[in-house]
């Protein structure tokens, strides 16, 4: 199984990185000596040791992947954020390299492709999430008719895998909420919504995770990093 340092030899279209951010003291000190002075900020305004420890990790990792693409140190990875607050690379025309990150709990996906807009969500699956506020207001009536017709086993698991889709799509597009409810509306997951594709995956037990891309990617691979 390839890892982070395999990055530069994969073959092109889109990669999806699984971390685990729950590592050991060490593993996490390590992390923590490749965050920028700002990142090591942020780090400290943690109230609860293991939210810190998970962004340490978060951060880390992303620096970890993205340098490997790019040849570069993990330290020397530099980001911006562009005017939706959307992180990016600095000098993206240069390189091409797009990436998108979501974290749930214990666990993290970062999304890696050239030269294409990608986006992805991850989501923990609770079966007592208060879905139908939600659904009303940013499903298509077909889709709150087929969640109220599954058992209430099935729902939660349904609505976040529907949840998923759209989020990693509006984050490809760099759109909030705010932005994107009509498109929330309107979007059917499993159809390409212009050049895009959406795919949902398996994150793991408990787990619903979404991948959106810009163009038709004809491969999408997914390791651990």
């Amino acid at each position: 199984m390839a890892d982070w340092r395999d990055a530069a030899r994969l073959a092109p279209d889109v990669h999806v990185w699984r971390v685990e951010l729950d590592l050991d003291d060490a593993s996490t000190n390590e992390l923590l000596l490749v965050l920028s002075p700002d990142e090591r900020t942020r780090a400290r305004r943690y109230r609860l040791d293991r939210d810190r420890r998970r962004f340490v990790v978060a951060r880390g990792r992303l620096r970890a992947i993205l340098g490997a693409y790019l040849g570069s140190e993990p330290g020397a990875v530099h980001f911006v954020v562009d005017p939706r607050g959307k992180p990016r690379l600095a000098e993206v025309s240069e390189h091409g390299l797009e990436f998108n990150v979501s974290h749930s709990e214990g666990k993290a996906l970062c999304a890696v492709a050239w030269w294409r807009r990608v986006g992805v969500d991850l989501e923990r699956i609770r079966e007592d999430i208060d879905w139908e506020p939600v659904a009303e207001r940013f499903f298509s009536l077909r889709e709150v008719a087929g969640l109220r017709a599954l058992t209430a086993g099935r729902r939660a698991a349904e609505f976040v895998r529907l949840w998923t889709r759209k989020e990693a799509w509006l984050k490809a597009r760099g759109d909030g909420l705010a932005d994107g409810e009509r498109l929330l509306r309107d979007v059917e997951p499993g159809a390409d919504g212009g050049d895009w594709s959406i795919w949902t995956f398996d994150a793991g037990p408990g787990y619903a995770a979404s991948l959106a891309v810009d163009h038709p990617a004809s491969t999408v691979s997914s390791t651990s990093g």
